[in-house]
């Protein structure tokens, strides 16, 4: 059974401890928390390094976010199951991600986020 932390991933410092402690095989990242993206390539970096396994994942954000995350899970080939499509449970927001069928999501080749517009 794999080991996943998610919260626990503040900043770099708190990505070393856990590789160093061997407490987690899966690192569950909110790129919101750890302000730059900079930073979560880094962790994502450093954690392939160790052979631990990525997940990007929001914080129940907006369109926008939500969008951001998915963008940035494929930048980095996470191609591991990832916590983004949430539109579900809002009760409204300015637009939505696009739809995932069969297990797969696929996003426009237009410039911008790809974000769909509710009327």
């Amino acid at each position: 059974i794999k080991i996943a932390v998610d919260e626990s991933i503040i900043d770099i410092s708190s990505a070393y401890k856990l590789i160093d402690n061997q407490c987690a095989d899966i690192f569950v990242i909110k790129p919101m928390t750890l302000g730059k993206y900079s930073t979560t390539n880094k962790i994502i970096k450093i954690a392939r390094e160790n052979e631990i396994e990525c997940i990007i994942t929001n914080m129940f954000d907006g369109a926008i976010n939500r969008m951001a995350c998915i963008h940035f899970a494929l930048s980095n080939n996470i191609s591991d199951e990832c916590g983004i499509s949430a539109d579900s449970l809002f009760d409204s927001d300015f637009g939505k991600t696009p739809d995932i069928k069969n297990g797969e999501l696929i996003i426009s080749d237009s410039p911008g986020l790809g974000i769909i517009i509710n009327d």
